[in-house]
């Protein structure tokens, strides 16, 4: 937020549990006031645990992923469709766990699952509204990666921390497509690792 301002630009930091529908909104209308609108939301608080095998998980724990990383991104959807601008942009931010199960992972895989179905329901209901996108970043360096190297469940806590990728091309890509909001990418996934994504990014 200080490189915001320390830019020219103006910046609100508002803490919201995003499992609280009233929360959400009160947030949501925050924005409102301090922008005098919405242009887009980024659903991006997600947590990947319980990392275990289906029947040593710890089913609360089960459940608190699906209301944080489902249920999270539906109240923040909830709460700013009323309010979006005309060809506003919403991003949820995907993964490639939803489309291929990972030893240890079903919570994550299933709530991300979820997740991108929620972005093809709203393009179904509201596509002639707002745009709205599932945004695949990889595999980055983040501290959800390091959870998951510490569990030692699945390929990907096998990797090094040198062969992640660094979280700027991800928020590059999300940045790209709420500047651009691209009606032929709305309602789908997007990798932002795909060639054809870069090109049209970078102009060619």
């Amino acid at each position: 937020m200080a490189e915001i301002v320390a830019s020219g630009g103006r910046a609100l930091c508002v803490a919201v549990d995003v499992t609280d529908h009233a929360s959400v909104s009160q947030a949501v209308a925050t924005a409102c006031d301090f922008a005098s609108g919405l242009a887009a939301i980024v659903n991006n608080a997600a947590i990947v645990t319980p990392l275990a095998r289906l029947h040593l998980g710890d089913p609360d724990a089960w459940a608190e992923a699906m209301r944080v990383n489902v249920l999270g991104p539906y109240n923040a959807i909830r709460a700013a469709l009323p309010v979006l601008r005309r060809g506003g942009v919403i991003v949820n931010l995907s993964s490639g766990a939803a489309h291929r199960p990972v030893e240890g992972w079903s919570a994550y895989c299933a709530s991300k699952a979820a997740l991108a179905m929620l972005t093809r329901s709203v393009f179904a209901e509201y596509g002639d509204v707002v745009r709205v996108y599932g945004v695949q970043p990889g595999l980055l360096d983040t501290d959800m990666q390091a959870e998951i190297r510490a569990s030692g469940l699945g390929p990907p806590s096998r990797l090094p921390r040198s062969a992640l990728a660094d979280v700027a091309g991800a928020a590059r890509a999300i940045a790209w497509l709420v500047r651009t909001a691209p009606a032929d990418l709305s309602g789908t996934e997007i990798d932002v690792d795909g060639v054809a994504l870069r090109r049209r990014m970078d102009g060619g």
